[in-house]
C-alpha cells in the first residue's frame, strides 16, 4: 500500500489488518514491533513510530502514527517501508510490509507551480526531484534545462543572474523586476522564446526572441536579430538589429541604434539616433514617436517614414529618403509657403513649406532645415459653407 509522496517533517497516518487463517478479524497475540526502512538500506528507524492496536476498540484493525520529524532518518529525496517484525497471529509469526511512503521523492506536474521551474543563484545545484521547485530552486543554469525537458516544462522563473547555456526552444523566461537579469550569451532564440520583467538584459541573441517590460542598459552594441519584438522596454545602451525588429511603447535615453530590413516602431519615446540604414530594402516605419529622433549620416540608401507623433527629426541622411507624414511638430519651427498651387474655389492644395528653427532665418529664406512637399484635399459641408480640410499628406523631401 502506497501512502504517497509526503512533504518533508510532516506526519503520516495509516490503518491496517490482522486476520485469522479463515480471514475473520483477529487481534494479535505478540505485537511485534513496527519499523522503517529507508531505500534499500538494512538498517531500520523506530523512531516517531505509534502502534494501536485493535483501534476503537475494532479487533483486528490497527492504527499506526509515523511523525517524520522525529529523527534526520526520515529526509527529503527518499523512499520509505513500514514493515511489521515479529508478530504473532493466530499461532504463526507474521513479519509484512504494511506500507510504503516516499518524502518529496516522486515527480508531480502540480509540483512545480505554474508548470514553471524555478532558479535561483541561492538555490541548489542538480536535476533531481524536488529541486527545480518553488521551495528548492535550482542554482545552475544547465541543470534549470535539464530539469524542463525532463518534465516537459518551458516555463523557468529567474531570480538573480542567469547566463542562458545553449539555445532554448520556446521557453518562457520570467523575471523578478529589480532582481532577475539574464545573459543571452549569444544564443539563438526560438520564434517564441519570451523574457517578462527582467531588470536587466545583457548579451546578443539571434533568431528572433520576444522581450516584454525588459531593461537593455549594461551592453554596449547588442545585436538582436530575425523580427526580435520588443513591448514597454527600456534602452540606455547602443544596439543593433538584423534582419527587422518591432518596438511597441519603448523608451530610449540617447541611444544610436543600428536598423536593417523591416523595422517598425510604435509610440515609442526618448531619444534616438539612427544609423547604418544602407540598403535598398531597408524600409523603417516610425509611427507616433514621442521625443526626438536623429537620422545619422551612415543612412544611405532605404527608407524612413516617419508618421504621427511629435518628435523633433533632425535629418543628417546621405541618402536615405526620410518621409514625415502628418503631424509635423511646427510649432517648434518658422516656416514659409512656396509653389503653392490652387483648386478652383481657390484652396491650396499643394504647396512646399520650409521649416527654420527661428524667425530671422525665415524671413530670410536661410538655413532651411526642412522641406515639407504638402498635398491637401478639401470637403465644402453644406453648399456655401466654408470649405473645411479633409486630409492632408506631408512628405518631406529634403
Amino acid at each position: 500500500m502506497y501512502l504517497g509522496n509526503f512533504r518533508n517533517d510532516e506526519a503520516l497516518h495509516f490503518k491496517w489488518s490482522s486476520n485469522d487463517s479463515a480471514g475473520g478479524s483477529i487481534t494479535r497475540s505478540t505485537n511485534g514491533t513496527i519499523k522503517v526502512y529507508k531505500n534499500n538500506t538494512v538498517t531500520p528507524s523506530v523512531s516517531g513510530i505509534s502502534d494501536t492496536e485493535d483501534f476503537d476498540s475494532v479487533t483486528g484493525v490497527h492504527h499506526c502514527f509515523i511523525d517524520l520529524s522525529s529523527d534526520a532518518f526520515y529526509g527529503v529525496g527518499n523512499s520509505y517501508q513500514v514493515v511489521l517484525v515479529g508478530a504473532v497471529i493466530d499461532g504463526e509469526t507474521v513479519n509484512a510490509v504494511l506500507a510504503t511512503f516516499s518524502i518529496e521523492d516522486r515527480f508531480e506536474q502540480n509540483a512545480f507551480f505554474d508548470g514553471k521551474v524555478f532558479f535561483d543563484t541561492t538555490g541548489t545545484a542538480g536535476t533531481v526531484y524536488p529541486t527545480g521547485t518553488a521551495s528548492q530552486p535550482s542554482s545552475v543554469a544547465a541543470d534549470a534545462f535539464t530539469i524542463m525537458t525532463a518534465n516537459n516544462l518551458n516555463k523557468l522563473q529567474v531570480i538573480g543572474g542567469f547566463t542562458i547555456p545553449s539555445s532554448p526552444g520556446d521557453i518562457s523566461f520570467f523575471g523578478d523586476v529589480g532582481n532577475s537579469f539574464v545573459d543571452l550569451n549569444s544564443k539563438s532564440l526560438a520564434a517564441f522564446a519570451t523574457l517578462y520583467d527582467m531588470a536587466s538584459v545583457l548579451g546578443s541573441s539571434f533568431g528572433g526572441g520576444r522581450f516584454f517590460r525588459c531593461a537593455f542598459i549594461s551592453t554596449t552594441n547588442a545585436t538582436y536579430e530575425d523580427d526580435a519584438y520588443f513591448n514597454d522596454c527600456t534602452f540606455q545602451k547602443n544596439f543593433l538589429i538584423n534582419d527587422g525588429a518591432r518596438f511597441v511603447q519603448c523608451s530610449f535615453k540617447a541611444v544610436d541604434i543600428t536598423l536593417d530590413n523591416t523595422c517598425f516602431l510604435y509610440d515609442c519615446s526618448g531619444e534616438i539616433t539612427i544609423i547604418g540604414v544602407d540598403h535598398v530594402e531597408d524600409v523603417i516605419n516610425i509611427y507616433g514617436f514621442e521625443g526626438k529622433i536623429t537620422i545619422g549620416a551612415t543612412c544611405t540608401a532605404g527608407i524612413i517614414n516617419i508618421y504621427g507623433g511629435s518628435a523633433t527629426v533632425i535629418d543628417s541622411s546621405a541618402g536615405t529618403a526620410v518621409n514625415q507624414y502628418l503631424s509635423m511638430n511646427n510649432e517648434v519651427y518658422n516656416s514659409t509657403w512656396s509653389d503653392i498651387s490652387y483648386d478652383d474655389n481657390g484652396n491650396p492644395v499643394q504647396y512646399t513649406e520650409r521649416l527654420y528653427l527661428n524667425q530671422a532665418d525665415a524671413e530670410a529664406g536661410t538655413n532651411s532645415i526642412a522641406t515639407i512637399s504638402v498635398t491637401t484635399t478639401y470637403v465644402q459641408p453644406t453648399e456655401g459653407a466654408a470649405w473645411q480640410i479633409s486630409a492632408q499628406i506631408r512628405k518631406r523631401t529634403a
